[in-house]
């Protein structure tokens, strides 16, 4: 049985010795959390948020006046002069999405791709956080971006989601992953225009999945590797898997994968990285079922690695370990099956996406790093 005793916690200049699931804090307690392959951005249930990483000039992620160079080793608060009170907040590889506990959209941070959607095609920073402007009325209830594998690869796409299901889109869509029928980048959030009221989404920098309000998945962007559909893809919603109720679903760059009502996890397309739980470099045309032996409630990808959730609140992974993402001491093993992580803990949410560190949250919301996210 592997063991998980210590692990390497990684920077770009130094290496740190911290042992797994090593908590952000022994004061806060944490309702949600995002990582990036620079820093990270949790929400604290009294709703604060707070950040760690890099805050380099190239990025401003932490929305301090001024150009703040430091790395923040620890959760640092943030904009506490703006007295919001946060919901959820999403790290992606410039700045910050966020959400208010009233519903309201707000970012800061690179603009390169038009991923802040303040409606301004510059590359400019945004140093405060802004609220987007956005004609629904409804709130919004999440948000999240594009996965990508590499931190040199910044082409953001970003998606909100309201309380009535509706979809909004802005940022990099040279895949049509935005799911507005074109290919032009958005620098401001669009309605994308369906039938369907939407409960989740996920997407990679090649494409997108959603799942609807009747549990069914929906798919568009790119689709090279049938990553969504055997048949050719589609630059708006396409409707991928029918016959099935579907709870979860992840974006990857060549693959996806999908959680249905009962709990079997399924994967399709291709896997160049030993990511589908499967060995070899499979290609699946179709949504194929992997590890029939647990019941699972979430799976997230990282840049080159995957951990998802089971039932009784156990956490598996499985791809690279590099940098002891994986929870395991054997750095730079890679592993093609999903791994159990052992635990006395039990724990209720994770978050890998697109970044070498992988984050739990314990059942009594005590965040948790398996890689101490230090990046200067």
């Amino acid at each position: 049985m592997r063991t998980n005793s210590y692990l390497l916690a990684f920077t770009i200049s130094t290496l740190v010795t911290a042992s797994p699931f090593v908590s952000a804090s022994t004061i806060k307690t944490y309702q949600d959390i995002s990582t990036s392959s620079h820093f990270s951005v949790a929400v604290t249930t009294d709703g604060k948020l707070y950040g760690w990483g890099n805050n380099s000039t190239s990025n401003a992620k932490f929305g301090t006046e001024g150009m703040d160079e430091n790395a923040y080793s620890t959760p640092t608060l943030l904009a506490e002069e703006l007295d919001i009170v946060w919901q959820k907040a999403y790290a992606n590889q410039g700045g910050v999405l966020s959400l208010t506990d009233d519903g309201k959209l707000l970012s800061w941070g690179l603009n390169h791709t038009c991923q802040t959607g303040q409606g301004e095609e510059d590359t400019s920073l945004t140093l405060l956080p802004a609220v987007l402007d956005i004609d629904s009325d409804s709130a919004f209830v999440e948000v999240t971006g594009s996965y990508t594998d590499s931190y040199l690869v910044k082409a953001e796409s970003n998606f909100a989601l309201t309380s009535s299901g509706e979809l909004w889109a802005w940022g990099y869509n040279n895949n049509g992953q935005l799911g507005d029928g074109a290919q032009d980048q958005q620098c401001a959030p669009i309605k994308i225009t369906t039938e369907q009221s939407f409960t989740s989404v996920s997407s990679s920098y090649t494409h997108t999945l959603a799942i609807d309000d009747a549990g069914e998945i929906w798919g568009w962007g790119g689709n090279y590797y049938s990553q969504y559909s055997s048949e050719e893809g589609s630059n708006t919603p396409l409707n991928t898997a029918t016959g099935k109720q579907w709870v979860k679903v992840a974006a990857g760059s060549q693959f996806s994968f999908a959680i249905d009502a009962q709990g079997a996890l399924y994967v399709r397309g291709y896997d160049s990285n030993s990511m589908s739980g499967v060995s070899g470099y499979p290609r699946y045309e179709d949504w194929t079922q992997i590890d029939g032996t647990q019941t699972w409630v979430d799976i997230k990808i990282g840049a080159r690695h995957v951990i998802a959730l089971d039932s009784e609140g156990n956490i598996w992974s499985w791809g690279e370990n590099s940098s002891g993402q994986l929870g395991f001491t054997d750095l730079y093993e890679k592993i093609t099956s999903p791994t159990l992580i052992e635990s006395n803990h039990k724990w209720q949410s994770i978050e890998a996406h697109g970044s070498n560190s992988s984050f739990a949250l314990r059942e009594d919301n005590t965040g948790a790093g398996e890689r101490t996210q230090i990046m200067c």
